[in-house]
C-alpha cells in the first residue's frame, strides 16, 4: 500500500443504498477516517434486495427507494453541485 500521509485530500461524496439501512453507516464513516478525503456530503437510503434466497420471498424493502427518498437524493445532489 502506498504512503498516503502526504496526499492532498480529495473532495468526495459518499452515496450508498442497502437492505440493512443502519449497517452501512459504520463502513462509510470508516472511509472518512482511512483515506485523506474531504467529504462534501453523505446520502443513503434503503434498497430493494432480491439476492439469493430473498428472491424466493419477493425480496426485502419492496418499494424502496420510494418517492420521498428519491426526492431527498435529488435535493442532496442539487445542494452538492451548488457547493462545488
Amino acid at each position: 500500500m502506498s504512503d498516503r500521509t502526504n496526499t492532498k485530500p480529495i473532495k468526495t461524496v459518499l452515496v450508498c443504498e442497502s437492505t440493512l439501512h443502519g449497517n452501512t453507516r459504520k463502513p462509510v464513516n470508516a472511509i472518512d477516517e482511512t483515506y485523506p478525503i474531504t467529504v462534501l456530503g453523505k446520502c443513503s437510503c434503503k434498497g430493494f434486495d432480491t439476492f439469493g434466497p430473498l428472491k424466493l420471498f419477493g425480496g426485502l424493502n419492496k418499494n424502496h427507494p420510494d418517492a420521498d427518498e428519491i426526492r431527498k437524493s435529488v435535493e442532496f445532489y442539487g445542494d452538492i453541485s451548488k457547493n462545488m
